[in-house]
């Protein structure tokens, strides 16, 4: 196999490959979650609750992936066969790729700067990762980040009595959130 087929290969079906990855990631989550030692039994909804939930979403979310970029790939096809040509890749994967560091990156501050700041810059960078380059108003996407960080606070805080992160950086120097 040449280096031209194989890599002509890799593009055609990384999102798929992704999509495997993924599911087989997910499934070992909800598989491990099981395990979680549970220390207080009382409760209905325990240790092992949300990691199964995130498990099984995952799956669900990754097989659709995978579908999808099936029925991609045979679409392109078609239109390869109709036009004569290649298409050419779109930028779909540099903003996944994006989004998947955004996430890690989010995770990673979550304990040190906490929900209030991480939250509210994970959105605004995530907004600008999806919104096209012309349309981006900056001031709107931080007004939209604020006023749904605030949001999502009100309701786990509120509705569901679930208390955040408020950061190590944070209760270092007093913080109030």
């Amino acid at each position: 196999m040449d280096k031209q087929r194989l890599a002509d290969c890799y593009q055609k079906y990384r999102t798929a490959v992704c999509a495997g990855v993924l599911f087989l990631f997910f499934a070992w989550v909800t598989y491990y979650s099981g395990k979680i030692p549970v220390l207080v039994t009382t409760i209905s909804v325990d240790a092992k609750f949300w990691p199964r939930v995130i498990g099984i979403m995952g799956c669900i979310f990754s097989l659709l992936l995978l579908v999808q970029s099936l029925l991609e790939i045979r679409q392109k096809e078609r239109n390869e066969k109709i036009s004569g040509k290649t298409a050419a890749g779109s930028g779909q994967m540099n903003r996944s790729f994006q989004t998947l560091g955004l996430i890690f990156l989010y995770i990673l501050g979550l304990s040190c700067l906490g929900f209030f700041l991480m939250t509210g810059l994970y959105l605004f960078f995530q907004f600008l990762v999806l919104s096209e380059p012309g349309e981006r108003n900056l001031k709107r996407l931080a007004f939209i980040s604020v006023i749904f960080t605030i949001g999502v606070y009100l309701v786990f805080h509120y509705a569901f009595s679930v208390v955040l992160p408020k950061g190590s950086l944070f209760v270092r120097i007093g913080g109030m959130l």
